[in-house]
């Protein structure tokens, strides 16, 4: 228990008085007791077993401060006794029963959605107190935690909820603001209206989106709050809700939930190049989607060739902008032709109904140059006008996807201006061929 034991002094006193002494006592009439302190310096804890009259209250005090943590154990009543001058206690104690409040929350929730291993981002919700215990409440803390319950460190800070509250004639209403510490600011607003049992929670990210939650109990307030993605998970396994009454969090969470990290990165890319012109590729580029539960936050795929693996540099999509491919796709035709230039690398981003993943997964493309070697031909034949012999070459240094080798002349080195083929669809092995024109 922990807050602050009030009551009025007596008015008629007929004897010198040297203060007042405060207990907790398994029952009302004080037989079975301890006694709380008022000097900090003697006890830590609140409690003294041994009674002493250090630990009272002086005349004209009305008031104690319980210290937070202190243990209530099996004690029932709090009784307040007043201290004649030689130190002898009064008979009969005033008393007031303890009401042990449990202002914990319940059903925390939370849904990954940033798709980067070892981060996360998303909203976390969870079921404020009921009204009874929330009016203690002055807000809430959010934590990274090793454990899903009481721990000598609660963790890595990721946020708080402050609560204030205001009183009208015609309703109670609950407002609550949050800041994170994690990657930005984000605010939250919950509204609760007592007198139509209504109930809104709004969190506005420093991205000016909002997501809304309503219900409509009363006592069944959802309170939720942001967790800006590329957040840090580090090596903890748990999110963990701590109500804070008095500028005091509670020490044992009663509800945690236990994180799931999604990766959605593709895995086993392949893509084989078939287009044999140098600085070009074509082909169909494939990919196996990630698996469960991962798989159930991603949304679609974008594909890009890239300067470098990561991404970070000059990068340019492969599929259409604001085309991204949806969930169940597993492969992209690359049309033949397209340009590589200086983009060694095919990159596939994994995305969700929040964001892009920050690291793509990426392939080195193993690019097909199909220009074959050492080309010669010497003209056998002396007419004016007409050639003939043998046309020889070396064939690529890769050439595992060459099927055939096509002759032919033209009106430049190019290519270009095609006016006669002269040999057709000749091995993948062949090294030359005869011609007589």
């Amino acid at each position: 228990i922990g807050g602050t034991i009030t009551w009025v002094e007596p008015t008629l006193i007929y004897v010198t008085i040297s203060g007042y002494a405060v207990f907790l006592s398994r029952g009302s009439t004080g037989a079975d007791r301890v006694q709380l302190c008022t000097n900090t310096s003697v006890t830590t804890t609140g409690q003294v077993v041994n009674e002493t009259r250090s630990c009272d209250a002086l005349p004209g005090t009305t008031s104690l401060a319980i210290p937070f943590g202190t243990l209530r154990e099996n004690f029932t009543h709090i009784l307040v006794y007043t201290v004649r001058a030689d130190h002898e206690l009064q008979s009969t104690p005033v008393s007031v029963p303890v009401v042990d409040r449990d202002a914990g929350v319940d059903n925390v929730t939370f849904t990954d959605l940033d798709l980067d291993a070892g981060q996360i981002g998303g909203t976390i919700s969870w079921q404020a107190p009921s009204l009874f215990d929330l009016t203690l409440v002055t807000g809430y803390q959010v934590y990274l935690a090793d454990t899903s319950g009481r721990a000598s460190t609660p963790g890595t800070f990721l946020g708080s909820v402050t609560i204030t509250t205001t009183t009208t004639a015609a309703a109670t209403t609950t407002a609550a603001a949050s800041t994170t510490a994690v990657n930005g600011t984000t605010s939250a607003t919950t509204n609760s209206t007592t007198a139509s049992n209504t109930s809104t929670t709004t969190a506005t990210t420093a991205s000016n989106t909002s997501s809304t939650t309503s219900t409509t109990t009363a006592s069944n307030v959802m309170v939720s709050m942001t967790v800006p993605v590329d957040t840090a998970k580090l090596m903890h396994s748990y999110l963990v809700v701590y109500t804070v009454s008095g500028g005091r969090a509670v020490t044992s969470p009663r509800s945690s939930l236990a994180l799931v990290d999604h990766n959605g990165a593709v895995t086993n890319i392949s893509f084989i190049d078939l287009d044999l012109d140098a600085g070009q590729i074509g082909g169909s580029l494939h990919w196996a989607e990630p698996g469960m539960p991962h798989l159930g936050v991603v949304t679609s795929y974008s594909v890009y060739v890239s300067e470098n693996a990561a991404g970070t540099g000059s990068v340019r999509q492969l599929n259409y902008a604001g085309n991204d491919l949806a969930v169940g796709t597993t492969n992209l035709t690359v049309p033949a032709s397209t340009m590589l230039g200086s983009y060694p690398y095919l990159i596939i981003y994994s995305r969700s109904s929040l964001a892009t993943m920050s690291t793509p997964v990426s392939f080195v493309v193993d690019h097909s140059d199909g220009t074959v070697l050492n080309l010669a031909f010497n003209d056998q034949d002396l007419d004016d006008g007409q050639i003939g012999g043998n046309i020889t070459w070396s064939p690529p240094v890769d050439f595992s996807v060459i099927l055939s080798y096509r002759v032919v002349l033209a009106d430049s080195a190019a290519g270009n201006g095609v006016t006669m083929h002269v040999a057709n669809n000749t091995g993948a092995n062949t090294t030359g061929a005869s011609i007589s024109l």
